[in-house]
Parts: structure tokens; C-alpha cells; sequence
């Protein structure tokens, strides 16, 4: 198989040439190049936080110029473009990854609103994150994310 490593902020799997699934060929998520955060601390509720803090610790780097798979998707718009495929392809990968760990979170309880619904919310405040820290400041906007990741935590979806 043959692999290009691409990373966006917040980490990502390495692109590949192959036809697997990218849950076959990406594995968990990983910061960096780093040990993956969801590895490092468990699963539920402090795997959600680790995966939370890693987009917010990489907003106030001097080297952040924003998420590479974003930047991408504006960059090439057709969705049949290989470049586009591969954004969709990571996006669905992280989506999938954390309505896993939102469904260790709720649990069972029918009370506790649907898992996919909450992975979908952290996705959208993480591509605001991503995109309003150069405009409006890494630290305010990581504590709203954080604000934002408490109640993604605590309240029904």
C-alpha cells in the first residue's frame, strides 16, 4: 500500500492509494504524530475531551494557519475530485470516531438523545474553532469550544 501522510490540525489519517475503507487503513485518531489521544486516556467521556483539546492546543501555535482538510475542501470544490474525496472520506472517519465514544457517553438511555447527533455538533464547533481563531483570538475562541464541549457533555441531543 502506498501512503502520503496528510494531517490536518487536530490529527488525521494517512491518505492511501488502496480501495480499503478508511477505518481499515486510518485507525484512531492521532495529534500530531503523537500516541492517539483516545488511546492515551480511555474512552467516554475523557476520550471526547482528548479529542477536543487537540484541535484547541493547536489554535494558539505559531505555525496554525487554520484545518488543511478545510482548506482543501474550499480549494477543490467538485465532490468527485480526488483532493475533495479524501476530505470527505477523513471527515466521515472522525464523524464516525466520535459517535462512537458519544455513545459510550450517553449509554443506553433513552433520555440521552442520539450519539451521531452530538459527534455532528462537535464537528461543526471544531470547523468554527479552526476557522475563527485567527479572527477573533485562540484563547477566546478555545474556551467557547470548551464552553461548548461541557454541554455537549452534560445536556440532552
Amino acid at each position: 500500500m502506498t501512503r502520503k501522510a496528510v494531517r490536518g490540525s487536530g490529527g488525521g489519517p494517512p491518505v492511501s492509494s488502496d480501495n480499503s475503507s478508511p477505518q481499515e487503513r486510518w485507525g484512531p485518531p492521532v495529534s500530531h504524530g503523537h500516541a492517539p489521544a483516545v488511546l492515551l486516556v480511555g474512552s467516554g467521556p475523557l476520550g471526547v475531551r482528548a479529542i477536543g483539546t487537540a484541535p484547541v492546543d493547536d489554535l494558539s501555535r505559531p505555525e496554525f494557519r487554520g484545518c488543511a482538510f478545510l482548506k482543501a475542501a474550499a480549494e477543490f470544490p467538485d465532490p468527485e475530485d480526488p483532493v475533495r474525496r479524501v476530505v470527505a472520506e477523513h471527515r466521515a472517519w472522525y464523524v464516525a470516531t466520535l459517535t462512537d465514544l458519544f455513545a459510550q457517553v450517553f449509554g443506553s438511555s433513552p433520555r440521552r438523545g442520539r450519539p451521531d447527533h452530538a459527534a455532528q455538533h462537535f464537528l461543526m464547533m471544531r470547523d468554527g474553532a479552526m476557522s475563527g481563531a485567527d479572527i477573533d483570538g485562540a484563547a477566546h475562541v478555545g474556551d467557547a469550544f470548551h464552553r461548548g464541549l461541557d454541554g455537549l457533555l452534560t445536556l440532552l441531543h
